[in-house]
């Protein structure tokens, strides 16, 4: 409690570096504001710094897919805002920005906290009010798992589109958290299922140096525990001097399925290095952030390294975004920038790329995750619907709104959007989970199989649409590691044996860190 005192006690410091201007693309007037937090531009370089450092967001690279997903919540708020069937009479408005860094976007979060421009240190929750209702986003799960405590002291909801470390659903740390998207437990989940389809059974799992994959990691190794997989070795990419002393071990090692649950970027680099390096026919399984990677499938000679497979949620198509997407910018509503009373330019934002950037590009874009903005902005609608205690004759506008009277309204959530249930379990994860199984090939994605968990559970693969890269259907060899011999075992006939040996002696036979 006493960090957080001496933090609201910089603020007045750091509110300077908040513009107070107004931006159209940005900013939305209404009587009840959501924020939304979606990292339009993304910072590369993470790490630890001995002195303060200057980051610029608008020179940091340019993400178009969560440019996209700023503008789902932008068509979301504009279709509740012209429903007669939900919050009638009622608008809804928003303060979106650009979080690319957690130490320049802590005036942001501020921001929001904050009541008529100042945050007042209430000693009962039901007292406090916030500029917001609520917040969207944001999108990676280190960035949520640094910020979200500041909300969860007054119980603003936090409703997340694309954080899916499974820390977030501990409700002793995270009590107003909710998610629409899937947690790592269910991706893993299916990463298993899928080795176990093709009884793969000695892998490799290799990470980034963020929270997210290190979250998949201790996940796999904890849910294979009754299974018959061996995890043969791991690798921080980040923490490895030599991504090809990596490949030369995992060679030694005869592994031949190698889960690759890390960022895209650094995906990037374990592909680039084993194409350079002429590794070939293995299986790579990509963690769901970057199954749908438009540049990656491109890369010349990536079917060489064999055959690639990733797991992404299922896609569902939001009627009426096209249209709104090419109304807004004919409109010219995309403007990072506004005039204030002065005729002076004020921007919350710098973005040049916003304003650039065309239709057909932004639909072209990355869309997995869009419809987890999308439940997001109508989950926090209908709490706020019952908070008012809205019917169609109109809402209650003596109901003063707490933040925490929101939280216990999603609790109850249990409604029906686009044909899909929105409803949360106990830890704040949603009760539904879907997802499609897909392989690369010419540069393309192809769907062959698909993963449900709601209302009935369901696994399916169409074994006849995979083109393997590998000549067939790649077989794990089964190894059994003992001081500094290897045994190999070619047979399934040996399966039990080695289930036995692999869980007798430490789970992991090799790890670099």
């Amino acid at each position: 409690m006493g960090e957080f005192l001496a933090l609201l006690v910089l603020s007045g410091l750091l509110q300077h570096l908040l513009p107070n201007g107004s931006c159209m693309e940005f900013d939305l007037d209404g009587k009840y504001l959501l924020g939304g937090l979606f990292d339009v531009h993304t910072t590369i370089t993470y790490g630890v710094h001995d002195l303060p450092f200057e980051l610029d967001c608008s020179k940091q690279p340019f993400t178009l897919a969560s440019y996209r997903r700023l503008q789902v919540m932008r068509f979301a708020v504009e279709e509740i805002n012209n429903s007669t069937l939900i919050l009638p009479n009622q608008s809804l408005g928003y303060e979106i920005f650009d979080f690319c860094s957690n130490v320049l976007n802590l005036p942001t979060v501020l921001s929001l906290m904050s009541s008529n421009g100042s945050i007042e240190v209430k000693d009962e929750y039901v007292d406090y009010l916030s500029k917001v209702i609520g917040i969207i986003g944001p999108y990676r799960s280190e960035d949520t798992m640094t910020i979200a405590p500041l909300f969860m002291m007054h119980l603003i909801p936090m409703i997340n589109y694309g954080a899916a470390s499974s820390a977030l659903s501990e409700k002793s740390k995270y009590p107003s958290f909710f998610r629409t998207v899937p947690s790592n437990r269910d991706t893993i989940q299916l990463i298993i299922s899928i080795l176990q389809h093709y009884k793969w059974h000695w892998v490799a799992f290799i990470t980034s140096q963020d929270a997210y994959s290190e979250d998949g990691l201790d996940l796999f190794i904890s849910m294979i525990k009754d299974t018959e997989i061996c995890l043969a070795y791991t690798a921080n990419v980040k923490k490895i001097s030599n991504v090809l002393d990596m490949f030369r071990t995992i060679d030694n090692l005869g592994v031949n399925v190698i889960v690759v649950f890390t960022l895209p970027s650094d995906a990037g680099v374990v592909f680039e290095t084993a194409i350079t390096n002429n590794i070939q026919k293995k299986v790579w399984i990509s963690s769901d952030v970057w199954s749908l990677d438009e540049k990656l499938p491109k890369l010349k000679g990536i079917e060489k390294i064999g055959t690639i497979i990733g797991v992404t949620l299922s896609v569902v198509p939001l009627p009426g975004f096209e249209e709104y997407l090419y109304f807004s910018k004919e409109q010219g509503q995309c403007t990072a920038c506004a005039l204030d009373s002065s005729e002076e330019i004020l921007c919350r934002h710098a973005c040049d790329e916003c304003t650039a950037v065309g239709t057909e590009e932004v639909l072209s874009k990355d869309v997995s995750h869009n419809f987890a903005v999308y439940s997001s902005v109508y989950a926090l609608a209908k709490a706020l619907h019952n908070v008012l205690e809205c019917s169609n004759e109109g809402c209650n506008d003596n109901v003063t709104v707490h933040p925490f009277m929101l939280l216990r309204e999603l609790q109850k959530s249990n409604f029906t959007l686009l044909n899909q249930n929105i409803q949360f379990d106990v830890h704040g994860d949603p009760v539904s989970a879907s997802y499609e199984i897909l392989f690369w090939k010419n540069g393309c994605h192809v769907m062959f199989g698909s993963y449900k968990t709601y209302p009935n559970f369901q696994f399916f693969i169409n074994n006849s649409k995979i083109q393997w890269h590998t000549g067939s259907v790649s077989f794990s060899l089964l190894f059994f590691y003992h001081k500094q011999y290897i045994l190999c075992l070619h047979s399934n006939r040996f399966l039990f044996l080695l289930r036995c040996l692999c869980h007798s002696v430490p789970l992991t036979v090799k790890r670099d860190l």
